[in-house]
């Protein structure tokens, strides 16, 4: 867990800017969407990834073709499940950008992960890892940054 990875200014515009996309793609789970960063570019986003790739040695490269903005409206949740269909090893850079305090924590294998609003969470994305029921009418956003292993 890493507390504060983004600053307030960060936070802010992140946040903005998620918050005006249109969510077209519906994701594992219930009332959950995803916005794939195929196509979309903020100088800032361009910021965080290079910031999040700081964690991974030289042999994980970023997909960003799995990676996305995460939104879960009210009652909704992401079913647990792994992320190793197109690579063999995964590890997922997630940052969470709104939540309540009361709910939408990450389950990871038998771990619940506790997380504020700028922190970052990397998980093993092969042990199961879902998002808790989110209750509250204050939407769920985060960034999912998806790395893969290129070598074995």
């Amino acid at each position: 867990l890493l507390k504060q990875f983004l600053n307030n200014d960060e936070h802010q515009e992140l946040l903005e800017w998620a918050k005006t996309l249109d969510y077209y793609h519906k994701a594992y789970g219930k009332n959950v969407y995803n916005y794939y960063l195929t196509n979309t570019y903020i100088p800032l986003l361009d910021l965080i990834i290079n910031k999040a790739n700081k964690f991974y040695d030289a042999n994980y490269k970023i997909d960003l073709e799995e990676s996305c903005i995460v939104k879960i409206n009210s009652i909704g949740w992401i079913s647990i499940h792994t992320d190793s269909y197109k690579h063999q090893k995964v590890k997922n850079f997630n940052i969470l950008l709104s939540k309540s305090n009361e709910d939408g924590y990450i389950l990871h294998g038998t771990k619940k992960v506790l997380w504020q609003e700028k922190d970052a969470y990397i998980l093993d994305a092969q042990i199961e890892h879902g998002v808790s029921s989110v209750n509250t009418k204050k939407e769920f956003y985060s960034i999912l940054l998806y790395f893969y292993e290129t070598t074995k």
